[in-house]
């Protein structure tokens, strides 16, 4: 049975978003609206997110309030329940919620990690981690209030630019996620598992290190904590970032477990690829403990080998080895950026000094060569000139009989150190210093016949002319080719008209309106996979 209006709006009153009257006065008509009509107004003005709409349209609203808390969306779930972006009723703040999923709120040992993940989170205030705000029980179900970040976590950052980050770009994210774990050592808090997906980077470009979860409290009275985390001989952490010590013995860990985890986070940065592989898990566990620690400059060429140096020593196999402290990597890392920033700025002071102007005459003439055009250094240079003019000015063009009619143009020279115009294209850089007096040039002299000579060559030359309708040809059959490849497809639903009344659509997790009275429908879609849902009270398809 699909939901009337009147339960709709009770439903949007009950949590508070909306009253009766509010609802009037957004639809302002007198016929009494179709829920399912209404629920895509309402999220097209913003009134509802497009997960509230659903959940209030299939009378599942009572899940969307927790405590002072207002469900807007899902972020995401993982072993220990969901994640939810919020919003405080009274506060207006926007929120992440963690819920525990009630299987998990069954066991002892779960509720007692959750409250030390409380404990541990209440200890840290610092820029690099996430803020936790509260925590609390709400009809049955325990929830975390996290700080909610506007972005995106390192993996799935790797994964959408589908290259692996700068050095710079990789030294920044692991410096202050290091500050964020120096801190939290120095409280007494231990991750246990750092990785790129427990680390956001938000909209400001600031590293904000989240899920406490397996945090160790290194504290006397927490004598369980061990016991509680390592039940039923589970491995807590991820393997391809976890110490070869906490795989051993998790009871038996500090602060250079997060040291190693940072490491193998700082490769997967860099390379795109784990620091050990291993089709099972006892393979990778193997590898981290004997395996030889990896090479960053094995894998590319812009590596300092100091900071090479620094991640060996970070990946140590006896934490004895490894830096003492996330205070000496910060330090080390830190004298990696300043070493990779000098070198940034000499090799830009050093492109201008690369060339000479022999240099560019010879390159260009190659270009030249290799374009069909057996062309002397100085028609070489002529071209190259006459290029730089097309983009500014747009003098060249070409006459019906398929030569290059030329404006008459000063005489040109090259140098290396000239700076009145320059192009740089490349590892070419080149400065053309136009000069009006052609008895004043100093080192090469263009003639202002060559324009009429070059015109003459090009004249005799019909193998041009067959290679341009070539090329004609071959962009006209790229054109149809693109044409069919992106012309609109149509997902076509043979669906009685009768049928439909009291029915949800959705594409793509979003509402239809305005659906044709036709039977089949038609609608257009972008080329790939589709997600069609019909939904009816009770029912789903």
């Amino acid at each position: 049975m699909a939901i009337t209006y009147k339960q709709f709006v009770q439903n949007l009153d009950d949590l508070g978003i909306m009253t009766a009257d509010d609802v009037r006065a957004v639809w302002d008509n007198d016929v009494e609206p179709d829920p399912q009509k209404l629920a895509v107004k309402l999220v097209r003005a913003g009134t509802l997110t497009k997960y509230q709409a659903i959940r209030v349209y299939q009378n599942k609203h009572h899940g969307l309030l927790l405590g002072n808390y207002l469900i807007l969306d899902r972020i995401g779930r993982g072993g220990m329940g969901e994640v939810f972006k919020a919003r405080h009723r009274r506060m207006k703040r926007l929120v992440a919620v963690k819920v525990l999923s009630q299987k998990v709120t069954q066991s002892d040992q779960s509720r007692r990690r959750f409250q030390r993940e409380v404990e541990a989170a209440g200890k840290l205030d610092h820029p690099n981690i996430v803020t936790y705000h509260d925590a609390d029980h709400h009809k049955g179900i325990d929830f975390l209030v996290m700080e909610f970040v506007d972005g995106k976590d390192l993996a799935a950052l790797l994964k959408q630019e589908k290259e692996p980050f700068t050095v710079a770009e990789a030294l920044d994210c692991v410096v202050q996620a290091a500050r964020g774990l120096q801190f939290a050592h120095e409280s007494g808090v231990i991750h246990r598992d750092i990785k790129p997906q427990n680390m956001l980077l938000d909209s400001n470009g600031c590293i904000k290190v989240l899920d406490m979860g397996l945090v160790s409290l290194e504290d006397a009275d927490d004598q369980d904590s061990g016991e509680d985390l390592t039940e039923h001989n589970q491995i807590m952490g991820s393997i391809d970032y976890m110490s070869p010590e906490q795989a051993e013995d998790i009871k038996n860990v500090d602060g250079r477990t997060d040291i190693y985890s940072l490491g193998c986070t700082l490769f997967r940065l860099l390379t795109g690829e784990m620091p050990y592989k291993g089709a099972k898990l006892i393979q990778k566990l193997v590898a981290h403990r004997q395996h030889p620690i990896p090479s960053l400059l094995d894998f590319r060429d812009d590596v300092p080998q100091q900071l090479d140096q620094v991640f060996q020593q970070m990946l140590a196999k006896d934490r004895e080895a490894r830096q003492p402290s996330m205070a000496v990597v910060i330090k080390d890392l830190e004298a990696c950026q300043k070493l990779s920033s000098r070198k940034a700025q000499a090799q830009k002071r050093k492109l201008g000094e690369q060339l000479t102007s022999g240099d560019v005459l010879e390159v260009v003439g190659a270009a030249a060569h290799v374009q069909g055009e057996n062309l002397d250094a100085d028609s070489a240079m002529l071209r190259f000139v006459q290029t730089m003019e097309v983009e500014t000015t747009d003098e060249s063009k070409l006459d019906d009989d398929g030569s290059i009619a030329q404006e008459p143009i000063d005489d040109v020279v090259t140098t290396g150190t000239s700076s009145q115009e320059s192009r740089v294209g490349g590892a070419v850089e080149g400065t053309v210093q136009r000069l009006g007096d052609s008895e004043t040039m100093p080192e090469l002299q263009v003639r202002q016949d060559r324009p009429s000579e070059l015109s003459r060559q090009w004249k005799g030359d019909k193998r041009v002319l067959l290679l341009q309708v070539l090329a004609g040809l071959f962009v006209v059959a790229l054109t149809v080719f693109a044409w069919f490849l992106t012309r609109q497809p149509q997902l076509v639903i043979h669906w009685p008209v009768a049928e439909r009344s009291g029915v949800m659509v959705l594409l793509n997790d979003t509402i239809l309106e305005n659906i044709p009275g036709t039977d089949p429908v038609r609608i257009s879609v972008d080329q790939g996979t589709h997600r069609l849902e019909l939904r009816r009270r009770g029912y789903e398809w």
